[in-house]
């Protein structure tokens, strides 16, 4: 009989101590704070790169999407052999294949095949993540660790409703299944809620989600924009939390439930839409919104100053600071007549974006139009609006693709500058940029820049990703 914690997200009924075996006690506790509900709190001063604890997912699934290429048991890439009996799953080579059917697949073959082919792919994928979730509480029996952990898992009741659909598959799923697992509608939706509000995108080191997982222990820290963890992945599928700042003995341990580059209006959406929360931190709190926010989609002030050089004579310069920043925002209402010819160039410039050729998007002709929108959005957005930074990727790879690598270094060298201003310090995605500004260097013939770059990715990679990262392998021999 499944039983899942109710109420709101935050509010907990976990003993403090007596759960989670992976969290060292030494490392951090649980505890219950007003206006936070259920906390892990630090035991210890930590220090950028230490890692809080390391836990396995009680269960996981490889996205549907990527069965053609990718072991669904390691997730691994490159030559795979479909299982013959099902044709869902596929597997890197014998060893996995035996790993996943002792683990799951030989109670799931079947129903795969009688149920799978048609539906969409992320409500299969939600299903067989539910059924092995349940293949494992029922394997683990009602009082072991891994089923009270799973069990405690808490949600916002307002999201059950939601899940009948998918809810309804899984007992469809479940009817093939050669184990019986046969929990009613209501004990799977709530399951269900308990996933939307606590599962994990199982990230690859590029960042990309390969998969999810149920990972309880993991769950336990609270959300915030201003997260000072980050969420990680070695051998596939071990999740790893990790200090990206210094955090003080007492100090709650937390990381940011959704991108940090989204408007302050987005990310709230998202998350009472997902987790059945308002976000109060300090970022969200401010009144009349934090700097970062109003920079995102604010306007540029007129007769501001022109954007810095980002590098010169072989050195890079320092990023700018949050006075920069904020010298850029305008504050006074345009005039009716500006208004006006703002939303003329604004419009200029997304008629622009749309003739890019989606054949041959690193053209000439579509770098031009993009540059020429460029031009028009940096006269009246903030340097750091959302728009701008998403035309300034686009631009990076464009360049990159047309081997105008003068120009790459430039759009990439101000997404370093936005994402700095954006991404706390440490941050894997700010390392993952200087990465390729450093690759870009190589061919821009900067090699003084190009080593500038990697020391600098190198800094940030170990401490947000581990020294065991295979990226920091690549980065110091390309520094030989």
């Amino acid at each position: 009989m499944l039983s899942m914690s109710q109420g709101g997200t935050g509010s907990s009924q976990l003993p403090a101590r007596a759960m989670f075996a992976c969290i060292p006690p030494d490392n951090a506790v649980i505890e219950e704070r007003p206006g936070r509900g259920r906390c892990l709190i630090a035991q210890r001063d930590f220090q950028p790169g230490d890692v809080v604890f390391r836990s396995q997912p009680h269960a996981f699934a490889l996205l549907s999407g990527l069965n053609a290429d990718h072991c669904e048991c390691c997730f691994s890439s490159g030559p795979v052999k479909r299982c013959a009996a099902c044709g869902w799953v596929a597997y890197c080579g014998k060893g996995c294949q035996l790993k996943a059917w002792k683990n799951h697949h030989k109670w799931e073959c079947k129903a795969l095949k009688s149920h799978a082919a048609g539906v969409p792919g992320g409500v299969v994928d939600c299903a067989i993540l539910a059924a092995r979730t349940l293949l494992t509480m029922q394997r683990a029996g009602p009082d072991a660790s891994v089923t009270k952990e799973i069990r405690g898992m808490v949600y916002d009741d307002a999201i059950v409703k939601d899940q009948r659909p998918c809810a309804r598959f899984v007992c469809l799923l479940l009817r093939d299944y050669t184990l019986p697992l046969n929990p009613s509608e209501e004990e799977l939706c709530r399951l269900l809620a308990a996933f939307q509000a606590n599962n994990f995108a199982i990230a690859d080191d590029l960042l990309v989600a390969r998969g999810a997982g149920v990972y309880p222990a993991g769950a336990l820290l609270n959300h915030s924009c201003l997260g000072n963890c980050v969420m990680q992945y070695e051998h596939g599928q071990v999740q790893v939390v990790r200090c990206i700042q210094p955090v003080a003995q007492g100090e709650e341990l937390c990381h940011s439930y959704v991108d940090q580059a989204s408007t302050r209006t987005d990310r709230l959406a998202k998350l009472q839409l997902q987790y059945g929360f308002v976000c109060t931190c300090e970022r969200c709190g401010a009144d009349g919104g934090s700097l970062l926010d109003r920079c995102l989609e604010g306007w540029r002030r007129p007769g501001a100053a022109p954007d810095p050089e980002l590098f010169k004579d072989g050195e890079f310069l320092p990023p700018l600071s949050l006075v920069d920043w904020e010298s850029q925002l305008a504050s006074d209402e345009p005039s009716p007549e500006q208004k006006k010819q703002r939303m003329r160039d604004l419009d200029l410039a997304n008629r622009q974006l749309q003739t890019v050729s989606p054949v041959d998007p690193a053209c000439p002709k579509s770098i031009s139009a993009c540059e020429k929108a460029l031009s028009l959005r940096q006269t009246w957005l903030h340097a750091a609006h959302l728009d701008m930074l998403s035309l300034l990727c686009q631009l990076q790879n464009l360049c990159a693709e047309a081997a105008e690598w003068r120009k790459a270094l430039v759009y990439g060298c101000r997404i370093i500058s936005i994402y700095s201003f954006i991404y706390p310090a440490n941050h894997p995605i700010l390392g993952l940029q200087w990465y390729r500004v450093g690759d870009v260097c190589q061919y821009a013939k900067e090699p003084v820049l190009r080593r500038a770059a990697y020391r600098r990715a190198i800094a940030c990679l170990r401490v947000s990703m581990g020294e065991e990262c295979a990226w920091l392998s690549d980065l110091r021999e390309a520094l030989l």
